[in-house]
């Protein structure tokens, strides 16, 4: 019963406490964890864990060396920081992070001009984590080099035939401001193109909008990436109501309309003379603008006479493995 088991576990608590000496420096463990209990919370074991981690986080924010049992009073949040920073530190080990990729289509030509790589994690304990979620915890936990090489080596291991026969191919990769201001992260980018024999014009970074005014000396750290080669996107446009003026300032290549700002102007029209009006100073600029959120087909024929370059959505393909696109780049 719990009262024998709260025996039990201040007994560990008792060894794991004591102090012990490593050379010239005597160590003081620390520790917290959380309990759950069979059949009173749960039957399965993901749903005890589950709490058993929410009462984790509740033993370390109350005090050092401590434990927990839960209660049903307990905020049941499966994806609280503790969580996903413990479980995000093997997910590449256990093969859990997965990209899926969604053509980019030249509505000119109707052919697929790139894609954008999008990073998933499904977790057997959290489920599935969106990258805002857990971004940030990647640095936190001192992973966010691994998350970035790792998505840039299966890029280039996906996509390697392709690129070396079309010069014009892009992939695109999302950056937060950690990445984009981490140089480290950005020279291990160059070295691995570089031995992976991959031109750098070959991929693009698409920036969020909404990080414009997030990151300091942005504007330093955009010229080292068109510097060194990089093309650079602006993605999500409309959705922080930037002015235009603000996003010339910047070195960008191409730019991404957000889908809620695309759909509304396809449905109503709405707007309509400030996008075209958009489209045509960004090409006086050489700066390509993509549709993005393009989910019928009557929405191609309305972009085109908007002046849209490029398009994105579930019309043409869902985001989806690589071995559902390959064969579109044949």
């Amino acid at each position: 019963d719990k009262y024998h088991l709260k025996k039990k576990l201040e007994a560990i608590r008792n060894e794991i406490k004591k102090e012990f000496s490593s050379d010239t420096t005597r160590i003081q463990p620390v520790y917290s964890f959380g309990v759950s209990l069979c059949p009173r919370h749960g039957i399965g074991a993901k749903d005890l864990m589950q709490k058993a981690i929410v009462a984790s986080a509740q033993a370390e924010e109350k005090e050092k060396s401590h434990f927990i049992f839960y209660t049903d009073g307990m905020k049941d949040d499966k994806h609280n920081p503790i969580s996903i920073e413990s479980e995000l530190r093997y997910a590449i080990q256990k093969g859990e992070l997965k990209l899926q990729y969604q053509p980019i289509v030249a509505l000119d030509t109707g052919k697929i001009r790139g894609s954008e790589a999008l990073l998933r994690w499904k977790n057997p304990l959290l489920g599935y984590v969106s990258p805002s979620e857990f971004i940030p915890h990647a640095e936190e936990a001192g992973i966010l080099e691994d998350l970035s090489i790792f998505v840039l080596n299966k890029v280039c291991d996906d996509f390697k035939y392709y690129l070396h026969r079309n010069e014009n191919f892009k992939i695109s990769i999302n950056l937060s401001n950690s990445q984009i201001s981490n140089r480290k992260i950005m020279s291990k980018f160059i070295e691995t193109l570089n031995a992976k024999e991959i031109k750098k014009e070959n991929i693009e970074f698409e920036i969020s909008e909404s990080l414009l005014s997030d990151v300091k000396n942005l504007d330093l750290d955009l010229n080292y990436l068109q510097n060194n080669g990089f093309q650079l996107s602006i993605d999500d446009v409309g959705t922080s109501f930037s002015s235009f003026g603000s996003l010339m300032k910047h070195p960008f290549h191409c730019l991404k309309i957000d889908k809620d700002f695309t759909q509304s102007i396809c449905k109503e029209k709405k707007d309509k003379k400030l996008v075209q009006e958009i489209i045509e100073l960004s090409h006086k600029m050489n700066i390509k603008v993509i549709a993005e959120g393009v989910e019928k087909p009557e929405y191609v024929g309305l972009l085109k006479t908007f002046g849209f370059d490029y398009y994105q959505g579930y019309y043409f393909m869902p985001p989806s493995e690589f071995s559902e696109i390959q064969y579109l780049l044949l």
